[in-house]
């Protein structure tokens, strides 16, 4: 098996390195905006973008209090109606959602659906931790790298703040598949969050999400 070498191939990898069947997703919160990063099928991109656009569900929860939340039992979850709603709607019975620090601004969530009523023995629970902080980290050194380079080649430095919003946005609406004018809110609320501007946010999203897109 490749190494990963992107939030889409450490959600794809993820059944086959956890040595159990689910199906994975990734959700990043950066500067307080929860956007859908990748998955490893439809059926969990699906419930992951609904659940990043409601702002509601076990992977929200997770980061926000970071801690991981088992969902034992989808159908009979009375909590994150819209999350809920889709996840039953796509055949899965059980999720969980692990939280990973990755650091300043950006913290992220692994979801693991599940078709199987009750996969999540000990061993599986701590594999899923463990491969929560290593996509945390693998996230992190991504970062590093990508600031390290834009000092060296001055590629997002050097864009206008309207290109660079715009670029942002539309990273946005291809990783969440939503219109442009949801990732304009979702860009401009995390601005207003942090009390930072709109282009500081866009950059981190572009330096962290652009390879996503394809």
């Amino acid at each position: 098996m490749a190494r990963p070498s992107s939030l889409h191939d450490y959600a794809t990898h993820a059944p086959s390195v956890l040595g159990i069947d689910v199906e994975a997703s990734i959700l990043l919160r950066q500067y307080g905006a929860d956007i859908s990063a990748a998955s490893s099928t439809p059926a969990a991109a699906r419930c992951d973008r609904v659940e990043a656009l409601a702002g509601d569900g076990p992977c929200i929860d997770a980061m926000d209090e970071l801690r991981v939340r088992v969902v034992t039992d989808v159908a009979a979850e009375q909590s994150w109606h819209a999350w809920r709603t889709q996840a039953v709607d796509e055949g899965f019975a059980t999720a969980i959602a692990v939280p990973g620090e990755v650091g300043g601004s950006a913290v992220i969530a692994l979801n693991l659906y599940s078709r199987d009523a009750s996969p999540w023995d000990a061993r599986a629970l701590a594999a899923a931790e463990s491969y929560t902080q290593l996509v945390a980290a693998a996230v992190r050194l991504h970062l590093e790298v990508a600031e390290l380079e834009d000092r060296a080649t001055g590629l997002y430095r050097t864009m206008s703040d309207e290109v660079a919003i715009q670029r942002a946005v539309g990273t946005i609406m291809a990783t969440n598949d939503c219109s442009a004018q949801e990732a304009a809110r979702i860009l401009d609320s995390a601005a207003a969050t942090r009390g930072v501007s709109r282009r500081e946010v866009a950059e981190t999203i572009l330096r962290t999400l652009a390879s996503e897109e394809s």
